[in-house]
C-alpha cells in the first residue's frame, strides 16, 4: 500500500515523535510510505531523505516560524498541495489535520485520487480546550480558523483516530459515527532506545553512588504546572535526591523558585538516533498531570520512552492512564498529586521499602507489546475496517 504521511509542522519538532514512529511502522510492514514535512531553516530547497525506508521531503519556507511551526505555512503548503495533486496514494493520513499544512494535502489526494483519508485528532484544540492556552495574537488572527478547522477537517476524513476514551467521546457526542473512530495510544520507541545498550555512568553525572536520579522527557516552562507537586516534594527532601531532565532548560527564576539549584541536572534536549543512552542516569521516571480537559484528551508519548528504557514511572493515573497502569502494576509507583504524598513514596523508594530494581524484563515485555510496530498495525487494521464498512 502506498501511505502518505502529512506532518503539520518542522523536520523532528511538534509531535514528529509520534507521526514518523508510526509512519517507520508501517514501512517495517511492508508499506511505501512518504512523510511530508517542513525544514526548520529558510531555503528554497527540497530535501529528500530516506530513513528506515521511510521517503522524508523536507519542503522549505520564508514564512516566520512561529506560522511554520503551528502547519501555517506558506511556500511549504504551496509545494505540499503540488506533491499531493501529482502523486496518487492509496491512504493518506495527517497528524494535525485542521492545521493546512496536515490536512489539506491530504484532502487533495482524496478529493482527486478518491484516497482514503484518516485524521488523527491528538488533543481538544478548539474552544473549551487549548484554544485558550494560546496567545492573544494567536486568538485573534487564527481562534477562528481553529475552531471551525478542528471539526471540518474531521467530516472530510474517512477515519478519525483518537488517543483517549475523553475524545472518542467527545467526537460521539459531536455526532460522529461509532465505526469511524478508533483509539490508539502512543507506542513504545523499542527501535530506538535499545535496552541492551542503556549504560551509562551516573557518577560523572551524580555526586555520589547513594543519589536517586529521578527524570523527565520534554522539559519546558509548560510543563512546570503539572509537575509542580513533585518539584515541591524533592526540594523538600534531602541532598541525594537529584532530578536529570530531557528537553528544554527551566528558567533561572523557576529553579530558584523551587529551590533546584542542587538538585536538578539539565541534560538538554537529546537526539534518540545518537545518545539516548543519557536515558541510563535515570533510576525511576516521572509522569504527573493535572487531571483537566486538555491531559483528558491526550496521551503522553513520553511513557512508551520511560518504558522503552526499562526504567519504573512515579505517576498519579488519570483519563486512560488508569487502565493501563491497573493492567500493569508493578511498574508503576502511584501517587496523589499531592506535595506530601509524593516525598512520602520517594522516600520509601529511597530507602528500599519499595524496590525498584528488578522491574527491567517485564518493563521491557510491556514496551515490546506496546512498540510503535504494533501501533502501526493497528493503523493497518483500521483502514481496512473502514474499506469493509463501505462495502457493507
Amino acid at each position: 500500500m502506498k501511505i502518505l504521511y502529512s506532518h503539520f509542522g518542522i523536520y523532528k519538532k511538534g509531535g514528529w515523535g509520534r507521526t514518523f514512529s508510526l509512519a517507520d511502522g508501517l514501512a517495517d510492514l511492508g508499506h511505501d510510505v512518504t512523510v511530508i514535512t517542513v525544514d526548520s531553516k529558510k531555503s528554497l530547497r527540497i530535501r529528500n531523505i530516506n530513513i528506515n525506508n521511510v521517503k522524508v521531503i523536507v519542503f522549505p519556507d520564508i514564512f516566520p516560524e512561529f506560522l511554520v511551526s503551528k502547519g501555517f505555512g506558506g511556500l511549504s503548503l504551496i509545494l505540499k498541495l503540488f506533491y499531493s495533486l501529482f502523486n496518487r496514494f492509496d491512504l493518506a493520513v495527517s497528524d494535525s489535520g485542521h492545521r493546512p499544512g496536515a490536512g489539506w494535502p491530504c484532502l487533495i489526494n482524496k478529493f482527486f485520487f478518491n484516497t482514503t483519508y484518516i485524521a488523527e485528532w491528538w488533543d481538544y484544540f478548539g474552544k473549551g480546550g487549548q484554544l485558550k492556552n494560546k496567545s492573544l495574537m494567536f486568538k485573534i488572527f487564527l481562534g477562528w480558523f481553529e475552531r471551525k478547522s478542528e471539526i471540518f477537517d474531521k467530516k472530510q476524513a474517512d477515519g478519525i483516530i483518537v488517543l483517549s476514551d475523553f475524545m472518542k467521546n467527545r467526537a460521539l457526542k459531536l455526532g460522529f459515527p461509532p465505526q469511524k473512530i478508533t483509539i490508539i495510544h502512543g507506542g513504545c520507541d523499542v527501535k530506538k532506545i535499545n535496552y541492551n545498550k542503556l549504560k551509562a555512568n551516573k557518577n560523572q553525572v551524580a555526586n555520589k553512588k547513594s543519589d536517586l536520579i529521578f527524570g523527565y522527557i520534554g522539559m519546558s516552562e509548560g510543563e512546570v504546572p503539572d509537575l509542580e507537586p513533585f518539584l515541591m516534594a524533592i526540594a523538600k527532601l534531602d541532598k541525594h535526591i537529584k532530578f536529570a531532565t530531557f528537553g528544554g532548560f527551566l528558567k533561572e527564576d523557576t529553579i530558584k523558585k523551587y529551590h533546584l539549584e542542587n538538585k536538578i541536572l539539565e541534560m538538554g534536549w537529546i537526539d534518540y538516533d545518537e545518545d539516548y543512552k543519557k536515558l541510563g542516569i535515570v533510576d525511576v521516571f516521572v509522569l504527573l498531570k493535572e487531571i483537566n480537559q486538555i491531559n483528558l484528551a491526550g496521551w503522553p508519548n513520553k511513557l512508551g520512552d520511560y518504558l522503552a528504557s526499562g526504567k519504573p514511572v512515579l505517576l498519579n493515573p488519570y483519563g486512560d492512564i488508569c487502565e493501563f497502569v491497573n493492567t500493569n502494576k508493578d511498574i508503576f509507583f502511584n501517587v496523589q498529586r499531592d506535595v506530601d504524598d509524593i516525598a512520602r513514596v520517594i522516600n520509601r523508594i529511597r530507602i528500599g521499602e519499595t524496590e525498584i530494581k528488578g522491574f527491567e524484563e517485564k518493563i521491557i515485555n510491556i514496551a515490546d507489546k506496546n512498540s510503535w510496530l504494533n501501533k502501526a498495525k493497528e493503523i493497518e487494521l483500521f483502514y481496512k475496517q473502514i474499506h469493509t464498512d463501505e462495502r457493507t
